[in-house]
């Protein structure tokens, strides 16, 4: 029993006596930095299709930016970065072979063009839409049958806010 409390004993005697004072690294002082990083985030709907009206060749569709988390005094842009039958500063549907109708793409009757943003959403909203009207062009003459199309890619990147 005398060993046990002297065992005891000595044991509380070396872990008061070999307390060390702690600092933080670095600077000497009281006080820390605590960072939280939030990353950009955000959803972007782009529909895979286009259908045409046979009767009048006009169509329509929404594209739109969900859940967006956009750094401060940024914005997110979202632009048609390519078309596969674009030529003469105009858009086609072809039919694969020689054939081509040209349309248009328009957002609130405005014409959309090939690198130029058709839907913006900026730092501190999370949602945003644009209707994108697409119609092929009145004069167009049409000497084959069958189905035309034309491939659209996207680009959508965050850039310093115009605003």
């Amino acid at each position: 029993m005398k060993k046990k409390t002297l065992a005891t004993l000595l044991t509380l005697t070396m872990l008061t006596t070999a307390a060390v004072p702690v600092f933080a690294a670095g600077e000497a002082g009281n006080s820390t930095t605590l960072t939280y990083t939030v990353a950009s985030d955000y959803q972007v709907v782009i529909p895979p299709d286009v259908p045409l009206s046979s009767e009048n060749g006009t169509g329509d569709v929404t594209f739109q930016i969900n859940n967006a988390l956009i750094e401060f005094g940024k914005e997110l842009n979202v632009s048609i970065s390519e078309s596969t039958n674009y030529a003469d500063g105009k858009f086609h549907l072809s039919d694969g072979h020689e054939n081509t109708i040209e349309y248009t793409i328009k957002k609130d009757g405005t014409d959309v063009a090939i690198s130029t943003s058709f839907l913006t959403v900026k730092s501190g909203n999370t949602t945003g839409s644009a209707k994108l009207d697409f119609k092929t062009a009145e004069d167009a003459v049409i000497t084959a049958a069958g189905d035309y199309t034309d491939k659209l890619t996207f680009n959508v990147a965050t850039a310093n806010s115009t605003n």
